[in-house]
């Protein structure tokens, strides 16, 4: 009887370990086929986010944190849409091409968007978060983020759009599109606040790239960083306005503030690096290429700092940073800083020109500009310590003032090669400057 009861055990054990690895294997088999009538597990990278959305073959699946599958079609635009209406604070996109060609997919803030990468793709359409203007903002709304991710499209689509978003991160996405259209950027951000665009590729047939605009009460303070622009060398289509080929378009009202730094940007000939019709705009440790029709750097406005910049122009090019405002010249408030920059480029008009206000410093320019530093209309500027050098033949001129230019001071230039320093104003001052051998000494 003791030996019976013992056999009874063992096979009660044995039976109850056959029937866990039957369930097992049950589940699993439900567990790696979508639908909508049983759980999958929470757990998937990058933890348990609020929505997780794929494609297997030509149909989309979004599960919930506790793996329950929500939605699901052949459509990717209606499943994300039907997410990104739950407000739901994290979204992430698994591995996949999601066409949503004609369609603009809205998600709202606070909203973090994350992808696998170059593998996780939206292709065709619009992807667009929507906040609140900043005087009706709640402060709640912050923390939003889009990362991750490959933007693919034609040239006449914004591929992501960032309208009335409150402190965001747009980084480590690449954007990608497959035909010019002239003012359409890819991203674009309207009355939006304190976004970091940072660590991002845009690539191939790129005209205007990044815009910011609207009408915000207070500064956007959007930093654009440790960004890749690049452009097909392919001749552009016609446009009429020099933003439309701006990589980065600044807006005018009331937008102020921004900081472009530590970007590489080797464009098309004729891109702009920045057009900027606000102020305050500060750029600083880019690398750039391009200027062939416009200038690489275009200001509009005021209390703008160009600073430590490596700027390469093709061939005849148009020329490198312009300051074109139009303010009183003697109000102390209106300032720009042009300083410690590179600037090489054969038969190009002029390395810095316009309206420039105030400080030219430490800038080196040098291979074939026709004029190096040209104001027209401009003074009250100090101009000092700059190197010009292989300007090109005798007739050019490392400085020159033309139009209503007067009350500069150039002080400890260097010109070498160049014909002349030539001040036309009455009270324009050059003093201790050097044209190769000859030291110009000119009073107005």
């Amino acid at each position: 009887m003791k030996f019976e009861k013992r056999v009874s055990w063992k096979v009660a054990i044995a039976l109850v370990l056959v029937a866990s690895l039957i369930s097992a294997g049950i589940v699993y088999v439900f567990a790696v086929s979508p639908s909508s009538t049983f759980t999958i597990s929470s757990g998937i990278y990058p933890g348990a986010p609020t929505y997780t959305i794929w494609r297997e073959g030509s149909n989309y699946f979004a599960k919930d944190a506790n793996g329950v599958i929500a939605y699901s079609g052949t459509a990717a635009a209606t499943v994300i849409q039907d997410v990104f209406s739950q407000l739901p604070p994290m979204v992430f996109f698994k591995s996949g091409i999601y066409d949503i060609t004609g369609s603009t997919v809205i998600a709202y803030t606070p909203i973090i968007i994350e992808g696998e990468g170059k593998s996780s793709i939206i292709t065709g359409g619009t992807l667009k978060v929507n906040g609140t203007g900043w005087n009706e903002i709640s402060w709640t709304s912050n923390n939003n983020v889009v990362s991750h991710l490959r933007f693919e499209s034609s040239g006449d689509i914004i591929q992501l759009w960032f309208n009335g978003v409150t402190h965001g991160v747009i980084e480590a996405s690449s954007f990608h599109k497959t035909s010019y259209c002239a003012g359409i950027p890819q991203l674009c951000l309207t009355d939006s606040l304190t976004i970091r665009v940072r660590d991002n590729w845009f690539d191939y047939y790129n005209m205007q790239i990044i815009k910011i605009n609207g009408t915000l009460a207070c500064p956007p303070l959007h930093i654009i960083c440790d960004n890749d622009f690049g452009s097909t060398p392919i001749a552009f289509p016609s446009y009429t306005n020099p933003w439309d080929v701006a990589a980065i378009y600044i807006q005018g009202a009331t937008n102020w503030g921004v900081t472009i730094l530590e970007n590489r940007a080797y464009l098309n000939n004729k891109n702009i690096f920045v057009y900027s019709e606000a102020y305050q705009t500060m750029i600083k440790h880019n690398q750039i290429g391009c200027g062939q029709d416009n200038y690489v750097i275009d200001l509009q406005g005021d209390q703008n700092e160009v600073v430590d910049n490596s700027i390469v122009m093709p061939n005849d090019a148009k020329g490198a940073i312009a300051i074109r405002n139009t303010n009183d010249l003697t109000d102390p408030k209106y300032a720009n800083l042009i300083e410690g920059n590179f600037i090489q480029g054969a038969n190009s008009e002029a390395a810095i020109y316009g309206v420039l206000q105030r400080s030219v410093i430490s800038n080196n320019i040098l291979d074939g500009v026709y004029y190096g530093i040209l104001l027209n209309n401009s003074a009250y500027n100090v101009i000092t310590n700059n190197f010009l050098f292989r300007l090109g033949s005798n007739e050019n001129f490392g400085y020159i003032e033309t139009g209503g230019s007067d009350w500069n001071v150039l002080v400890g230039n260097y010109a070498k090669l160049t014909y002349i320093f030539r001040g036309i104003g009455n009270n324009t001052h050059i003093n201790h400057c050097m044209n190769n051998t000859i030291w110009i000494e000119h009073e107005g």
